[in-house]
């Protein structure tokens, strides 16, 4: 009886302690779904602060990376995309300066730039890393109204009317002030050892190291710019006169007549690289070219600024020139044909300052804002990562197709005869490449085994990926065009369709067709795909039709789409295989169930192109799609929303994309003859907008937006 009583206590002791242990088991999961909830609601709530933040860029990236710290929800991705991408052309902060930064230039081999501020100080930045180099520099009499570098030297003037150089190595003073002007300068260049500078009262004194070599009674008024042309032969001034004067930089002559086109004060004025063009613009908001051979005007600009145009630069490929204003804006624009490119809004104050890089087409910015920014105008933009023109390769042609091996290894892509196959990232030639004689190709599909083509002639192509090498020559089943190609995923049966409405099942190994063409009852078909598991396909017709076909019985499933109101150009099966996304010439994406069904319910509409939807990839949670309108979008597939804003960098029709979730990349191409990789991975996107930023939130900002969570840095994790 004793053991039998012992045993039974200790029967009720575990059944207590197994409740027990369920019990803790059971609040754990509680507490863990509320912290779950607690860091998406979190996540939710910055992503919304940040968004909010138009006049503080740096800032709201770094909320932005906090709030995918927090969670990765579709909110975190978005606003992070939109940030990133509302200035394309952002590269970074260069956090420092405490006052209007009124003055920016960089050094001749573009290696550093100097940036000087309205309380008297000049700073040094590493280019390249946005990093403050040596000490900060500083100038008696208050504001530094313009620098320069001469050789290894910097160089600064402004309210005090001297001009002071440092070497740019230590920081330590060059010589002793130099004090010719009585008045304050307003305006400094430097070509080789020569120095030039203007002031307040229409002066213009030109100097040969320490000497004041020529002093030049330039201006009625205020000379607010002065510039060497490219070879030094010539000096620009303008000013408060409205003039624009020419001079023998070598003998302080005036060269030709007063320049009078502008209307109000001239505030800056720049050379073109080959020195052949001066420009000129100010208080009028014009932009003015003059012929420097005989001083004629070339052209005049209206900017559409809608206050001073305060500095004008060109690239150094003068390709490219870019105007600062007191409207708180850059413009960039093209030289040859005088077009904008792109209005750039960060700055929140007055813009003073705008240089361009001496060999590549990035430019720093200075303004009333105290920021200092710099920008590189390339294509494509953020996040694009890469960009590859094949055009030798492909012999100048477009690019209709791309196709991605299931590794990710290997992309392929068509244009007009040509099939070429790179190995992924894109960094040099092509693995390799076949053409096909006379008719073009329409339709690529690449297997870890084969790469397929179809072309216009009616003729499937084959080739073994590993070797280029055909094993079998092309193959048809009569001449009406192909328009699609389809591998199942174990890649023993390709499918083809096109314009006569069939489907064919060809055997890879050896060419032959695997039974009688499907008709699956559409009027010509311009898409394929095959579902995950290989048992199903889908089918996008001319007409705005969609089928779904049984493979294992050879039959329809339910009735066919008829939600596209023109032509389907793309499909692509979820990787479970229970949805579908169609995209058409109606410009529309819509994704459906494979459940006949489910499929009414289910339907979901993509609206966001503005021309036809070229191509779509999918993946668990991502709808990737090209179009008619250069762009690519990505896609929430959850919530079927656009993930920020359209990525722009092709110049033409978005023929084609691929995806490859492992490296979380997107590939696409079109008819500029270009691939772009684009970046999805939230990761780069975080570790970009901490660049861009240069910065952690400060205790300051951290107290207000994270009172109750100890201080720590937001790059960190974003590294």
């Amino acid at each position: 009886l004793v053991i039998a009583a012992f045993a039974g206590f200790a029967l009720v002791a575990l059944l207590l302690a197994l409740f027990a242990f369920d019990r803790e088991q059971q609040a754990e999961a509680e507490r863990d779904r509320a912290n779950l909830a607690a860091s998406i609601s979190r996540s939710r709530e910055l992503a919304s602060t940040a968004l909010s933040l138009e006049a503080q860029t740096d800032l709201a990236l770094l909320l932005h990376v906090e709030s995918l710290n927090a969670a990765d929800t579709y909110e975190a991705r978005s606003g992070l995309l939109t940030t990133l991408r509302a200035e394309p052309f952002l590269s970074a902060y260069l956090q420092g300066h405490e006052m209007h930064v009124r003055a920016t230039a960089y050094n001749g081999d573009g290696s550093l730039i100097a940036a000087g501020a309205a309380d008297g100080t000049v700073r040094l930045w590493d280019a390249v890393t946005g990093t403050s180099v040596g000490a900060m520099l500083s100038i008696s009499g208050g504001t530094v109204n313009d620098v320069a570098f001469i050789g290894d030297q910097v160089v600064a003037a402004g309210g005090g009317g001297d001009i002071y150089r440092w070497t740019v190595t230590n920081g330590e003073p060059v010589g002793e002030p130099l004090v010719e002007h009585d008045a304050v300068i307003w305006s400094l260049d430097a070509h080789e050892n020569r120095i030039a500078s203007g002031d307040a009262n229409g002066r213009v004194i030109i100097w040969d190291g320490d000497t004041a070599r020529h002093t030049l009674d330039a201006h009625t008024g205020i000379v607010y710019a002065v510039a060497f042309s490219p070879d030094g032969s010539l000096l620009a001034t303008g000013g408060e006169d409205m003039t624009v004067r020419l001079w023998d930089a070598m003998n302080g002559q005036p060269v030709g007549e007063s320049i009078t086109q502008h209307s109000n004060w001239v505030l800056d004025l720049t050379f073109s690289p080959n020195g052949r063009v001066m420009a000129s613009t100010g208080a009028d908001e014009t932009v003015v070219f003059w012929d420097v051979s005989d001083n004629t005007l070339v052209g005049q600009l209206p900017t559409g600024h809608d206050n001073w145009v305060r500095s004008i630069d060109f690239s150094a490929d003068g390709q490219l020139f870019a105007t600062a204003s007191a409207d708180n804006t850059v413009r960039v624009w093209s030289t040859n044909q005088t077009a904008l490119i792109d209005d750039l809004t960060t700055h929140t104050d007055a813009v003073w300052s705008v240089n361009f890089h001496p060999t590549e087409t990035r430019f720093v910015s200075g303004g009333a804002d105290s920021n200092l920014l710099t920008w590189s105008v390339e294509l494509p933009q953020r996040p694009g990562v890469i960009a590859y023109s094949p055009a030798e390769a492909m012999s100048g042609q477009v690019i209709s197709d791309m196709a991605l091996a299931a590794d990710g290894d290997l992309l392929a892509t068509i244009s007009d005869t040509d099939t070429v196959v790179w190995r992924v990232p894109i960094s040099g030639d092509a693995v390799r490449s076949a053409s096909t004689e006379g008719a073009l190709l329409t339709g690529l599909a690449l297997d870890v085994r084969y790469t397929a083509a179809v072309s216009t002639d009616g003729r499937l192509s084959l080739w073994e990926t590993a070797s280029g090498e055909a094993p079998y020559p092309p193959l048809t089943v009569g001449d009406s065009p192909l328009q699609a190609v389809a591998f199942t995923p174990d890649g023993e049966t390709v499918f083809t369709a096109g314009d006569n409405g069939l489907v064919t099942r060809w055997n890879t190994a050896d060419g032959t067709v695997v039974s009688d063409p499907i008709d699956v009852g559409l009027d010509g078909i311009l898409s394929l795909a095959v579902s995950p598991d290989g048992t199903t396909i889908a089918a996008g017709g001319r007409n705005g039709d969609i089928i779904l076909w049984d493979l294992l019985t050879d039959a329809l499933i339910g009735e066919p789409v008829t939600v596209h109101r023109a032509a389907v150009e793309t499909l692509a099966f979820t990787p479970d295989g229970l949805s579908v996304a169609s995209g058409g010439r109606d410009s529309t994406i819509y994704v459906w169930s494979t459940d006949a069904e489910n499929r009414e319910d289910s339907l979901r509409r993509l609206n966001g192109h503005d021309d036809w939807v070229l191509d779509l990839a999918v993946d668990a949670g991502l709808i990737v799609s090209a179009g008619r309108d250069n762009t690519v979008m990505l896609w929430d597939l959850a919530s079927g929303q656009m993930l920020g804003a359209p990525l722009a960098g092709h110049l033409d029709w978005v023929t084609s994309v691929v995806y490859d979730p492992a490296a979380q990349m997107v590939y696409s191409g079109g008819r500029d003859r270009t691939i772009i990789g684009w970046t999805v991975d939230p990761n780069e996107w975080s570790a970009m907008a901490c660049a861009i930023s240069n910065r952690d939130l400060t205790p300051s900002e951290w107290g207000q937006y994270f009172r109750d969570t100890p201080y720590r840095e937001t790059c960190i994790l974003a590294q």
